[in-house]
């Protein structure tokens, strides 16, 4: 498709966003996601729904909504990680953000302030903060996002596809997601982060579910080290014992957590986590849900 760069309205410029929503019987999380990008008040946007072909209801909700800036494809694809190149490949903005079913914009006016943001500072790829919910749509947390290094996200995943939005020019040059990965938004933004530091958005962009497939997957733990180990090849043996060791950490954390801890464990443990990540209390702020 032909790319659209900034678009001229009443003599102002503008960027044109892409948002693209994956699916795949996603019929009890979609409508949530149509209603958050339908009540935003900046309309110089277009949506790329990827549908994997599902057989629930999914389609049908979606028919349910007015959507003049939305086009929708439904067809078996090979993984997330493709589906998400799909709609990179059939969009045309130069903003683009991966909102996949069930995730929401925080308010009705991100993408304003988005595009604000990026006429004023000509970003190459920013980030925001946002919000985890549990699959019961209680609050878990909200993760402020204070600042960048490097040196964090390589130990932990503090930046999210949701709250993310990526310049069509650094796609042009680092490429797109790698489609043998799980831990692909993960890989990628290492891959990008290691030449460009990203532009800390000062506000809440999105709120999503916990439990998706890609956070709940054992394999994405083992994608997340390959991702590291991609990101910087120079020291393999002291990246995979210090992953190993990550790894155990993490993942006695969640067995604990399955028992049901108090708030005040759940705290200790994730200052556990936080410390073997580097320096990222001062990269991230988790407040905990009251």
């Amino acid at each position: 498709m032909a790319r659209i760069g900034l678009r001229d309205r009443s003599g102002v410029k503008v960027p044109l966003i892409s948002i693209i929503t994956i699916s795949l019987n996603a019929g009890e999380s979609i409508r949530r996601t149509l209603e958050s990008i339908n009540s935003q008040t900046f309309t110089d946007y277009e949506h790329f729904i990827i549908d994997g072909g599902s057989t629930d209801n999914t389609l049908s909700i979606i028919q349910e909504f007015y959507l003049p800036r939305s086009k929708v494809t439904s067809e078996k694809d090979n993984g997330i990680a493709d589906a998400m190149n799909k709609g990179i490949k059939k969009s045309c903005g130069e903003l683009i953000i991966h909102l996949n079913a069930g995730d929401e914009l925080f308010t009705s006016d991100v993408l304003s302030k988005v595009a604000e943001s990026y006429l004023n500072f000509n970003w190459d790829w920013a980030t925001g903060s946002f919000q985890l919910m549990e699959e019961s749509g209680r609050l878990k947390c909200t993760v402020i996002v204070n600042g960048f290094d490097y040196n964090v996200l390589r130990h932990f995943s503090f930046i999210n596809h949701q709250s993310t939005f990526v310049t069509r020019r650094v796609f042009d040059k680092f490429g797109l997601f790698d489609e043998l990965l799980l831990a692909m938004d993960y890989e990628f933004f290492l891959r990008i982060g290691h030449h460009v530091e990203p532009y800390v958005l000062p506000f809440i962009v999105a709120k999503f579910w916990a439990g998706g497939l890609s956070e709940r997957h054992w394999f994405r733990c083992i994608d997340a080290r390959r991702a590291r180990a991609k990101s910087d090849p120079k020291n393999p043996i002291s990246a995979f014992l210090f992953e190993t060791l990550r790894l155990i950490v993490i993942n006695v954390a969640w067995l604990l957590n399955r028992c049901h801890l108090s708030t005040r464990w759940r705290r200790q443990l994730r200052k556990v986590k936080l410390l073997i990540s580097g320096n990222a209390s001062c990269v991230i702020t988790v407040v905990d849900a009251k």
